[in-house]
């Protein structure tokens, strides 16, 4: 793309060429929040292009290019991860260019066809993506080929990554566990546990911790049947209104990813929302909203900024060949009502 004149350019080009607002360029261009990832991405571009950005902190164009493959554009842990990989990038020393990349839905054949199509022209490739023999194939042909791989939130099995960047699920299902386990009282209690996707090694690791912890600790709370809703907010409405129609008796419901905010709405219209105990994951503006009026007892909640410092940093390590440090999984918080974070 051509300058759009022989001087410098200025704010004002790159709100043009981008089609925004100069609002939204200073927005995106400092780091401020309330700006949709994609736009984001695109202004980047735009300023690149023009050569705006290259009298930013750190200077130069982009040495490095990292592409980041993720499900879910409307999931607000996602974004929030997008998000934070977009405003660290501008402030890592070597100023590496992020692309993201997001998916309808976490089909393996898209995860695929995105890596495929990215594949010659990047340096390091980040990804959330299920635990499938085809993503498995496709990545061991990348990292044979000495393109750095990383995965986040969920990891791969069987691939010799740069490492997993994220929480310790397992951990997180069993803390779960915990909290229902204190919420209730000692008689009997059904649980009905949700899952979003099987598929994610993730999921099943926090499936798996939490079904420990209950054997464990709490032999008096009988789990239902894991309900997989598909990542969709209005299946998991849908099955927890008719497991409720259908006078299934539950005291508890764990959310293990992406559907909370569908069992939420349930809880709330069936009137349930101050008898059932709920512990789901990751804050965010729903989420939060539904935490401060009692229908959410307890989120665990990822740092979307560390887990974002950790990938770049560990990408740029794997693409100019530093020695790659131990990689310790991020930590997690329980957020309440009481100590809900300020906006």
């Amino acid at each position: 793309m051509k300058k759009l004149s022989a001087l410098k350019p200025n704010i004002v080009d790159v709100a043009r060429q981008a089609g925004v607002s100069t609002a939204t360029v200073d927005r995106v261009l400092n780091n401020r929040p309330g700006v949709h990832p994609r736009t984001q991405t695109h202004v980047f571009q735009i300023a690149e292009e023009l050569g705006y950005i290259a009298h930013a902190p750190g200077g130069g164009q982009f040495e490095l290019t990292f592409d980041f493959i993720m499900p879910g554009e409307n999931n607000a842990f996602m974004q929030r991860l997008g998000e934070e990989l977009l405003q660290l990038s501008l402030r890592h020393a070597r100023l590496p260019k992020i692309r993201l990349h997001w998916l309808d839905d976490y089909a393996p054949e898209k995860v695929t066809a995105r890596i495929e199509k990215v594949r010659h022209d990047t340096q390091g490739i980040g990804l959330i993506a299920l635990d499938n023999i085809g993503v498995r194939e496709n990545l061991l042909t990348l990292i044979a080929s000495k393109i750095p791989v990383i995965t986040l939130a969920t990891d791969i099995s069987g691939i010799p990554h740069q490492g997993y960047v994220g929480t310790d699920n397992r951990m997180n299902g069993r803390l779960a566990g915990h909290l229902i386990g204190r919420f209730l009282d000692k008689s009997p209690h059904n649980i009905a546990l949700f899952s979003g996707a099987l598929a994610y090694r993730g999921h099943e690791e926090r499936e798996m911790g939490f079904r420990h912890i209950l054997a464990d600790e709490y032999p008096h709370l009988t789990l239902l049947r894991t309900q997989e809703v598909r990542e969709n907010d209005d299946m998991a409405f849908q099955i927890l209104s008719d497991m409720v129609r259908s006078e299934a008796k539950f005291s508890a419901v764990y959310s293990i990813g992406y559907g909370s905010m569908g069992i939420a709405r349930a809880l709330v219209e069936m009137g349930l929302a101050r008898d059932v105990v709920f512990v789901a994951h990751e804050l965010h503006p729903e989420s939060r909203k539904y935490l401060i009026d009692g229908t959410i007892d307890a989120l665990i909640d990822a740092h979307p900024r560390i887990m974002a410092e950790q990938a770049i940093e560990r990408l740029v390590a794997a693409a100019t060949s530093q020695p790659l440090a131990p990689l310790m999984p991020t930590d997690t918080r329980i957020i309440l009502k009481e100590n809900v974070p300020a906006k």
